[in-house]
């Protein structure tokens, strides 16, 4: 992690950054609202902002170049659409990452271009993603980023207890922000989502072994079902401890949403 982050904390001139949970019933929505925060503070018009979001609808959410291999075949989009689920691609690297109304998905956005930022994308994943790992801690779920071999779309950088994995996490770099974000697995039924992932891997244009013994979900670790509001809280609150800052809540503008309804189709498989 960074030693130092007073250029977080200072940018741009405050220590006030922004906290967004909307929620949206159309998946490809709220990837769009994730380019358009990224557009916005890569352009210094937001400050940093988290969002903390989940998704109503069933849906796979594809990463970048993932989604170009699984389109080339059209029929791949057709099962899934049967059983009523869509798939989005984002804009961020992966693989495929199963998503419904009890996963939630934390997105953490800081500009890009300060000579004074991550040494690297190792730097940038470790510090962009310490204040849900320090949540989790906090609330006795003792996690650590690492990979998990045999579950879907492995990284380094994923969350993961006793190399159970919790959350797959991505990073999009771009020249002026730079965006991390990941699914937690919060009160997901295990089984659903085992089914749903090996399904996607087995349709899909990769395959790979996956096994339901190396997820977890916080409900799972914690042997009850979470609270949602207070687990968002929490993750607030290690944000807010990691980088000395404060948090204002916003909701997004009605200009801004119309901007993501212009951006959202292009992220629709």
């Amino acid at each position: 992690m960074s030693k130092d982050l007073r250029w977080l904390q200072s940018y741009p001139g405050v220590k006030q950054w922004n906290l967004v949970e909307d929620n949206f019933l159309e998946p490809s929505m709220n990837i769009a609202i994730e380019e358009l925060i990224g557009i916005e503070v890569g352009n210094g018009l937001l400050p940093p902002t988290l969002r903390l979001w989940r998704n109503r609808k069933k849906c796979f959410v594809l990463g970048s170049s993932y989604a170009k291999k699984f389109a080339s075949n059209p029929q791949r989009k057709g099962i899934f659409k049967a059983k009523g689920i869509d798939i989005v691609k984002k804009f961020s690297g992966g693989e495929a990452v199963f998503q419904d109304f009890s996963c939630l998905n934390f997105s953490i956005t800081v500009p890009n271009g300060s000579r004074q930022g991550f040494a690297n994308i190792k730097d940038a994943f470790e510090t962009l993603s310490s204040g849900v790992i320090l949540a989790l801690n906090r609330k006795g779920v003792h996690c650590q980023q690492t990979k998990v071999e045999d579950t879907f779309c492995p990284g380094p950088y994923d969350i993961a207890i006793d190399n159970r994995k919790l959350a797959g996490v991505s990073m999009a770099w771009r020249s002026k922000f730079i965006l991390v974000h990941g699914t937690l697995l919060v009160n997901a039924d295990i089984d659903e989502y085992f089914k749903r992932i090996k399904e996607i891997y087995l349709y899909g244009p990769i395959t790979r072994k996956i096994e339901k013994e190396k997820m977890s979900t916080l409900a799972i670790e914690k042997g009850e079902k979470i609270n949602l509001n207070k687990l968002c809280d929490d993750i607030v609150e290690g944000y807010r401890g990691l980088f000395q800052i404060d948090f204002v809540k916003r909701k997004l503008s009605s200009k801004e949403k119309d901007i993501a309804e212009e951006l959202k189709d292009k992220y629709r498989l």
